[in-house]
């Protein structure tokens, strides 16, 4: 698995997404899509999909009302 800035995982702890702002090396800075939480965390913890699922492409949620 391929990880790049802009990709979006779902925390499994509480369910809140996250997008990868940046990564440096093997560190990645993941950001949550309210722009109010920062989590530094390693590219292979994202690869493990035990504490970060990865989700698939559109990113965007529609709500209806």
């Amino acid at each position: 698995m391929n990880i790049k800035e802009g990709d979006m995982f779902k925390k499994s702890s509480d369910g809140m997404n996250f997008a990868v702002k940046k990564i440096v090396n093997n560190m990645a800075v993941l950001e949550s899509q309210d722009r109010k939480r920062q989590i530094l965390t390693e590219v292979n913890i994202l690869k493990l999909k035990s504490f970060y699922l990865p989700l698939p492409p559109p990113y965007f949620q529609i709500s209806f009302g």
